[in-house]
């Protein structure tokens, strides 16, 4: 709170005071002290009250005790008449006037306390005064946060800062910001350097401003920080409006409301790709703006699992970790079996195994590049399909997984195609002409990596269905499944084909 002007103190008619000279200046404290060499114990912006009794008798003593109060931050005297003196000694008039303090007379019927109350009264009806200020001002913000959403609501908070703010969560993505343009880049420059540290609030000058970052509560990892930019310092009072700002944010950001937006945003969207109007591409940015990172790219992740439970078990874990980071799961099914779910670009390919928990050994991951969301193909996730099959469950891979993309090359497919018909095509026509399951019995075994027990899991049959099974295959297609080249090259063909 600001100090009180020594002319306020003069108006106060109780206390009977009279100007002698000086400016009007600003006091913060007000100090009754009877000591020459009291300028240790002064506070700035101080008013001494004193009766004189310990006032040196000679003129430059007078003044030098004079200066000695000035220099420790005094703004004025106030001397106590009808004690030992009956009026203000004239040396200590000269004393005043050449040194340039303010100095008035307090009357003997009026004692020291009582301009010591008069003041603390006085503060704090305007401490009062404040304090309902600024519970007047935060029900204004509550009635916009309400009505009116996060723009206003920081809009208004900056004008009545005189300020500029903004807030940004922790991609460095800009969620809201007032209209000055030219703090803008200064904000941003604080919030940066803030997020390189871990996002704290902070209180910092920064090409001329001063600069507060407030840091919001925090759904799992995710987090935003509000930033405000002034020339002048912030007050408490502001401090508190930045802090109540800060919360009706968060309430925003993380009320019901939100859902049935997204759900509009959906309903949206669908009536967009029916009717074919302008409007999808800009609907379909704001839903993946979360699944995004701050530079509007997501890696596309294949799940493939043996059965349906597995691959389900692996999502609800998945689900529920992304869940307490505050983020939402992009998922699309592949099939039974397999599905596809889109990250964050920058996430990389070990934290997103990490996510999954105990889920990964589960499964197969297969993780492509990051890409703009708008370049996501079905292309691309049959590229990672066709990799992710190749994997044993609980394996993983990356971006530099390349493996069978050369399948799709026309000259390789003739000379697959002639060994297909030499191998799968007489299980296929004996599963037509007897009614067996040879065919996907084969398929299955090499999915399992030649592993019996898994075969026979996975098909629900009794093992030794299986071994017999595979001794017709090698009979039929005059091959040894007992050989791994030979397996891996039934593999490819069954890649080629799509059957895996």
């Amino acid at each position: 709170m600001d100090g009180l002007l020594l002319s306020w103190l003069y108006r106060q008619q109780e206390l009977g005071l009279e100007r002698v000279l000086g400016a009007d200046p600003c006091f913060s404290v007000v100090q009754p002290s009877e000591l020459v060499d009291t300028a240790e114990f002064v506070q700035t912006g101080s008013v001494i009250l004193t009766v004189g009794v310990a006032l040196p008798s000679g003129g430059d003593e007078v003044e030098a005790y004079v200066r000695r109060l000035t220099a420790a931050g005094a703004v004025a005297i106030g001397f106590g008449t009808g004690l030992r003196f009956n009026e203000v000694p004239a040396a200590l008039v000269e004393a005043v006037q050449r040194v340039g303090i303010a100095l008035f007379v307090v009357p003997r019927e009026v004692p020291f306390t009582a301009i010591l109350s008069t003041v603390e009264d006085e503060r704090a009806r305007r401490r009062m005064r404040e304090r309902q200020r600024l519970l007047d001002f935060q029900e204004v913000l509550n009635d916009i946060a309400v009505q009116r959403g996060m723009g206003d609501l920081v809009d208004t908070t900056a004008r009545h800062l005189g300020a500029a703010m903004l807030i940004v969560d922790n991609d460095r993505r800009v969620v809201a910001a007032s209209d000055e343009e030219d703090s803008r880049a200064t904000l941003l420059r604080a919030v940066d350097r803030e997020l390189d540290r871990g996002g704290r609030s902070s209180a910092a000058q920064l090409n001329g401003s001063h600069v507060i970052i407030h840091r919001m509560n925090g759904e799992g990892e995710r987090y935003h920080l509000l930033a405000a930019a002034s020339p002048e310092p912030f007050s408490t009072e502001d401090r508190s409006v930045i802090k109540h700002c800060a919360g009706l944010a968060d309430i925003i950001l993380q009320r019901p409301e939100s859902l049935r937006r997204a759900n509009r945003e959906l309903n949206t969207l669908a009536l967009s790709l029916l009717l074919g109007a302008d409007e999808g591409e800009q609907v379909m940015g704001s839903i993946f703006s979360p699944a995004a990172d701050s530079t509007g790219r997501v890696r596309p992740v294949v799940i493939h699992a043996d059965d349906v439970q597995q691959l389900q078990r692996a999502l609800t874990l998945l689900d529920r970790r992304l869940s307490q980071l505050g983020r939402h799961m992009f998922v699309l099914g592949l099939g039974k079996t397999a599905s596809l779910v889109i990250f964050r670009g920058s996430r990389s390919v070990p934290e997103i195994r990490e996510l999954f928990g105990a889920g990964a050994n589960l499964v197969r991951l297969v993780s492509g590049a990051p890409v703009p969301w708008q370049d996501l193909t079905m292309r691309m996730v049959k590229e990672l399909s066709d990799v992710a099959v190749t994997l044993q469950p609980g394996g993983h891979a990356g971006p530099e997984s390349r493996t069978f993309r050369w399948l799709g090359d026309p000259a390789v497919q003739g000379a697959l195609d002639m060994r297909y018909k030499e191998t799968f095509m007489r299980l296929v026509d004996h599963d037509a002409q007897l009614g067996t399951d040879l065919t996907r019995t084969l398929v299955q075994y090499l999915r399992e990596g030649s592993r019996v027990a898994a075969t026979s899991q996975a098909l629900g049959v009794h093992r030794h269905t299986v071994r017999g099974r595979i001794e017709a295959i090698g009979r039929i297609c005059e091959v040894d499944l007992g050989d791994p080249q030979v397996c891996a090259e039934l593999l490819v063909l069954a890649l080629a084909r799509g059957e895996v």
